[in-house]
């Protein structure tokens, strides 16, 4: 990590250099006054011998359009502004990347419908950060879309207050556990909230914060699908009152646990409230 008083320059050459002796593992975390951005060098995007990226939160990434890391298999990575999104360009050169880690802080002014599409074969673990407020803060965002297409995927995070609209393509069982909290206009598009959970109905262990559990008990009762493989259940305590309902729609469920502030509570042999 370097400062304010380091300059820019100097910092991308560190980076060009360190990319021409083999390096496995490179963070690049840079602290810069008065709103700078630090822009990654495109030379980064074709070092083959990188294991581990990590991009920090003051780091400008215009992604060029030729991307290869044959060997990266963990990429973390903060955008501010995603113009027009994330696209396969970028993932078809990660032939062997497993973990995905993407924080979105603000949108630009410009951005207008933007779309996230990560087609990843290999990947396993993917933890998706919209934490920028779309509504009040930028009018002109009117759609945000993320398709994710990952036949092995094994662990789901979303952390989402923008209300992105998320398709997931796992038609196999692969995927072990989901963790999802949305912000409070998620549930006011109920399209949108089982287009999302149809993604994630062959998990075997969810666990849902915020205003998730609310969006899914908008859903009517008919239109929601069964959670066949769910066998442990995780809520806060925002909303229980469509609990009951949805319970009916996990056949397997073993237990699930309650979040009270720091208090937790679990509950096993639910029959007691089917």
């Amino acid at each position: 990590m370097v400062g304010a008083t380091f300059n820019l320059n100097h910092i991308n050459s560190w980076v060009c250099t360190v990319t021409k002796c083999n390096v496995e593992h490179l963070i690049v975390d840079v602290y810069l006054a008065d709103y700078e951005l630090f822009n990654v060098p495109s030379s980064l995007f074709t070092c083959k011998s990188l294991v581990e990226l990590c991009l920090a939160d003051q780091v400008f990434i215009d992604f060029p359009s030729s991307i290869y890391l044959p060997n990266l298999k963990t990429l973390k990575f903060s955008m501010i502004g995603l113009g027009d999104g994330l696209n396969q360009r970028l993932f078809s050169g990660l032939p062997r990347l497993e973990n995905l880690s993407i924080h979105v802080h603000s949108f630009s002014d410009e951005d207008m419908d933007i779309l996230i599409d990560i087609f990843a074969p290999k990947l396993r673990e993917v933890r998706m950060f919209l934490i920028a407020g779309k509504a009040d803060y930028y009018p002109n965002v009117h759609n945000v879309k993320v398709l994710i297409d990952s036949p092995m995927l094994e662990y789901l995070l979303i952390d989402d207050i923008c209300d992105a609209l998320y398709s997931i393509k796992n038609k196999s069982s692969s995927l072990v556990k989901a963790q999802i909290e949305v912000g409070p206009d998620f549930s006011l598009d109920a399209g949108r909230v089982l287009e999302t959970f149809k993604g994630v109905s062959q998990v075997k262990h969810m666990e849902l914060f915020g205003s998730t559990m609310r969006a899914l008990g908008s859903v009517d009762g008919n239109a929601l699908f069964t959670f066949r493989n769910l066998t442990h259940l995780g809520l806060s305590y925002d909303n229980l009152l469509k609990l009951p309902e949805a319970l009916q729609r996990m056949p397997i469920l073993e237990s699930w646990m309650c979040v009270t502030g720091q208090e937790r509570k679990i509950v096993r042999k639910l029959k007691i409230l089917t």
